[in-house]
């Protein structure tokens, strides 16, 4: 589960003024945690530099120099409130400087005397609450100084100065943290990139929120957020079948795709739907141009030769040979789809629970196509990458998931049609009714010509497992990350696939 920013400050208010733990027991938990996490990072002879903003954020830091200058660590800790705090923060001020323990003030020059030092920084400035660029100021000016000194170890509290919470495509902070403590649940930008790189190594810390406080603020939730590492072994999801299964159990798959001299992106996928362990893989190339040899383990349908489907061959052939999911775009640069398709494949879904993966060029302007028709979400997936996504709308554009606020009106568009969307970028998500499911073990050795073609027929391969499709995308993307980082760069996606499955 991930929690909103909004959600963390509504579970933090309601524990302490409906349900009566009181905000400095929170205060100081975090802080002690704080103080136990930085010293795991801490090497001898480090000296600590603690920022405390104005908020409850900086009085989080302010607990933390209060233990480390009582366990006699050496400890300079510099006031960024500029005269404005909250009463929490206040009194672990006074509670620091009851112990005889000078705040520093922050000036420019205030850091030159750390250029020799092993630094550890603790950043606690800003936490959660910001929203848009952080502006011009004290902080901006303290920031950009602490990152001039290249410290080793930066500890930010809940997330580095700067960044929202809730956002995932925004300007790297001024200064990124090697290592971010999260308390009570992680939030999306801890998980997606590009942001989750400048949080560096994330811990989630559990505090002693209320559980009522929890229940409550979660309950209103229209989106559920998870966050996904899962990679189950293909045995384990494939554990379903009975020992006297035949090919049918497995599931027939079928892929439809490939322009001329683009025939190897739909082999490509039908491989990865034979290696996900699907009983039979058919393939209707759409262009026999430049087309390679063709593969002994697949059977070959011609229904969609030179660029059009005949949808009564397309009909005839999934309901006579059982056909359980297709795959439909691969290889394409425009649409292979057409209305009369379209109602070929979603009258057989309501037949016969077809499930159906739209990818590549069968993505161009699916939903005006699809307008009045409604597919199953949970047997229907859309496949784009950014790129693609934009051109899933004919008249206007439908804006990217790139932060919180983003995926209700995508999933809300997307629902119109019966879609489910696996999109596909540094952090892959999942967009279904009622649920976001973030991805982030996306590797940059995926970022090659084929990858996507790949998870397409990974899905496909998998979809004769009793899960819905957009839970095989999440499995099928997660496995596929994880394969590609296990090897170097060197290898293509399909030797890739080899390692995991």
């Amino acid at each position: 589960m991930l929690w909103t920013s909004s959600e963390a400050q509504e579970i933090d208010r309601l524990s302490s003024q409906v349900y009566g733990i009181p905000s400095l027991s929170l205060m100081e938990e975090a802080g002690l945690k704080t103080y136990h996490f930085a010293l795991r990072q801490w090497k001898p002879y480090s000296h600590f530099v603690v920022l405390a903003g104005g908020g409850n954020n900086g009085g989080d830091a302010l607990v933390v120099a209060r233990y480390l200058h009582q366990a006699k660590f050496s400890v300079d800790c510099f006031d960024l409130s500029d005269g404005k705090e909250t009463e929490e923060r206040k009194h672990q001020r006074l509670e620091l400087e009851k112990q005889g323990f000078m705040l520093k003030s922050f000036a420019k020059a205030a850091f030159q005397i750390y250029t020799k030092k092993d630094l550890v920084v603790i950043d606690g400035l800003l936490g959660i609450g910001l929203k848009g660029a952080l502006r011009p100021g004290l902080v901006m000016d303290c920031l950009k100084a602490a990152a001039a000194l290249k410290p080793k170890v930066v500890v930010a509290i809940d997330l580095p100065s700067g960044l929202d919470a809730d956002a995932w495509q925004q300007d790297a902070p001024l200064l990124s943290a090697t290592h971010t403590i999260s308390f009570g649940e992680l939030k999306a930008v801890h998980v997606a990139e590009p942001s989750s790189r400048h949080c560096g190594s994330v811990a989630r810390v559990p505090l002693a929120f209320a559980t009522e406080a929890i229940a409550q603020v979660i309950a209103k939730r229209k989106i559920e957020l998870i966050h996904s590492t899962k990679v189950p072994k293909l045995a384990d999801l494939w554990a379903f079948l009975p020992k006297d299964a035949h090919k049918y159990d497995r599931g027939h798959v079928l892929a439809i795709g490939g322009s001329p001299g683009k025939v190897g992106a739909i082999l490509m996928a039908a491989q990865a739907a034979m290696k996900a362990g699907a009983g039979w893989v058919s393939v209707a190339p759409m262009s026999e141009i430049f087309a390679p040899a063709w593969t002994r383990e697949f059977t070959y349908e011609s229904f969609a030769l030179e660029g059009e489907i005949d949808t009564k061959a397309l009909r005839e052939f999934i309901v006579n040979r059982k056909v359980k999911a297709l795959l439909i775009g691969c290889g394409t640069m425009e649409t292979p789809l057409t209305r009369p398709v379209l109602i070929t494949i979603v009258e057989l879904q309501k037949e016969l629970k077809l499930k159906i993966i739209f990818d590549a060029g069968a993505l161009a302007d699916i939903i005006p196509l699809a307008q009045g028709l409604r597919f199953d979400p949970q047997l229907t997936l859309l496949t784009p990458h950014p790129g693609e996504w934009k051109r899933l709308q004919r008249d206007e554009e439908l804006r990217s998931p790139d932060q919180i606020s983003d995926l209700a009106p995508a999933i809300a568009e997307l629902e119109k049609a019966g879609f489910s969307a696996i999109y596909k970028s540094a952090s892959p998500i999942v967009l279904t009714p009622g649920k976001s499911i973030f991805l982030s073990l996306g590797d940059n050795r995926l970022a090659r010509a084929g990858s996507g073609d790949i998870l397409a027929g990974l899905i496909l391969g998998l979809a004769a497992t009793p899960h819905s499709l957009h839970e095989i995308a999440a499995v099928a993307q997660n496995m596929l990350a994880r394969a590609s980082s296990l090897e170097n760069h060197s290898l293509s996606p399909l030797q890739v696939l080899d390692k995991i499955l």
